[in-house]
């Protein structure tokens, strides 16, 4: 909302509803707001879930992943001052969503990983247990 009072670029509702021809950077801008739409989504469907059912909800809730990287893409990408200058990567909102993102890249990395371990393991007593049952 803030968008509508800048001056310079000057952005409509429309700009903010739909960017895709906004005056100031349109793909990322676009891309934020397919973020924010993707987790409006998720939260309304959350409050229907029950509804929904398990499976429908929990394939929705999936989306919640191309929202996580649509918001990472507009976070990083775009200009806040509206000037399509170069990237300044060392800015402090940049340094702290580029942290978030190696955060949440580690964390994603360990639960895989132990998914993984845990499937090798359950693998393994369901194999033992064939085994002895089968002599």
């Amino acid at each position: 909302m803030i968008l509508l009072f800048n001056k310079n670029p000057r952005f409509r509702i429309l700009d903010l509803v739909y960017p895709v021809h906004s005056p100031s950077q349109p793909l990322d801008n676009t891309i934020g707001a397919i973020a924010l739409y993707l987790l409006a989504f998720v939260v309304i469907t959350s409050y229907s879930r029950i509804r929904l059912g398990r499976h429908l909800w929990k394939a929705f809730h999936f989306s919640i992943y191309f929202a996580a990287a649509a918001l990472f893409w507009h976070s990083l990408l775009t200009d806040p001052a509206l000037k399509n200058a170069p990237i300044d990567w060392s800015n402090g909102g940049k340094l702290f969503i580029e942290s978030c993102l190696s955060l949440i890249a580690a964390i994603s990395l360990l639960h895989l990983r132990h998914a993984r371990k845990k499937a090798l393991h359950t693998r393994q007593i369901a194999q033992q247990a064939a085994g002895t049952t089968s002599q």
